[in-house]
């Protein structure tokens, strides 16, 4: 790391929607010089340069895109983000390790099948890499003082989202349940609403809608709807003994029968605002977000839930086409 906690640069795999997202989050960091960037496409090369120079703290930085063989030809980088679609991560994972990067923070979903996986943690473990993937629900200050505020208590947690793709974003929420419960989920009952429909992502990966029917290992259950033709933001209410609270992502509102926790800061955590605390924070070894071996469990929960409504069996080689 150079003088005054500075490193040379740091690498964003894919700069389509997401990643132009991250990008922007990248370029507010106070640590990296330069912003390396590989994408084939030049539309979104255009498209991400522009949301580049709309952050002031670009300035004074370098953003350069590169192919694969130019990036082979640099020094490491110190943290890499992959914000590409699920297709395909598996190797350039692998890729990035065998380049030597060792800092990492992978998009979810982060593998479509287990058997991917599984590989990708054998290959972060061999490469002593720490390779975290996108959780940021974490992060919200508010979340954190609720992990510690029910800590060892049974609780029921409610959440209500609309149209936003249950496969692609359901995620977010099993894993935020278990971090909140510090507890890791061991039951989950999914409806799917079917069909599924085309994901915005394009290819052959879909979306879809429904419910998921969550317990932990601490006793602490959740249920998950997202309802077909509605339009409205997360919403997430928990009840225990003698406490209730309520987050809602339209308008930031919180309302809780404990009044200290209206003190701790509640926001959607979106890649343009906050992708640079989660690279320093991996680089400085303080990172909430879960490690690849950390959500093995769950993924596979998940995965093979999904499988089983929308193709009928579950196997650690079926690939689940969300992302």
């Amino acid at each position: 790391m150079a003088p005054g906690g500075r490193v040379s640069a740091a690498l964003l795999i894919g700069a389509g929607t997401m990643g132009g997202r991250h990008l922007q989050g990248l370029a507010k960091s106070r640590v990296f010089d330069a912003i390396l960037v590989v994408e084939p496409n030049p539309e979104a090369r255009g498209k991400a340069g522009a949301l580049w120079r709309e952050v002031p703290e670009g300035q004074g930085k370098t953003l350069r895109f590169l192919d694969w063989p130019e990036l082979a030809a640099e020094p490491p980088p110190a943290f890499a983000l992959v914000a590409t679609t699920a297709t395909g991560r598996l190797a350039i994972l692998e890729r990035l390790l065998e380049l030597g990067i060792r800092h990492l923070l992978i998009e979810k979903i982060a593998f479509q099948c287990i058997s991917d996986y599984r590989r990708a943690v054998r290959a972060a473990a061999t490469a002593s890499a720490q390779v975290r993937v996108n959780l940021p629900m974490r992060m919200v200050p508010l979340f954190q003082a609720l992990r510690q505020r029910l800590a060892g208590q049974a609780f029921a947690m409610t959440v209500e989202n609309g149209d936003r793709g249950l496969g692609c974003n359901g995620l977010h929420f099993f894993d935020l349940f278990s971090f909140i419960a510090g507890s890791e989920i061991d039951r989950m009952e999914v409806a799917i609403d079917l069909p599924p429909r085309p994901s915005p992502r394009g290819g052959s990966l879909i979306d879809f809608t429904g419910r998921a029917a969550l317990k932990a290992r601490s006793a602490a259950r959740c249920d998950v709807r997202f309802t077909a033709g509605s339009n409205r933001l997360p919403a997430i209410s928990i009840t225990a003994v003698n406490f209730s609270l309520t987050a809602d992502f339209a308008g930031d509102k919180v309302s809780a029968s404990d009044p200290r926790l209206l003190d701790a800061a509640f926001f959607m955590p979106m890649a343009s605002r906050i992708a640079h605390q989660q690279a320093e924070q991996i680089l400085a070894g303080t990172s909430l977000l879960p490690e690849l071996a950390d959500g093995f469990a769950l993924n596979r929960l998940m995965l093979d839930r999904y499988n089983l409504a929308l193709a009928g069996k579950a196997a650690d080689d079926l690939v689940c086409p969300i992302t």
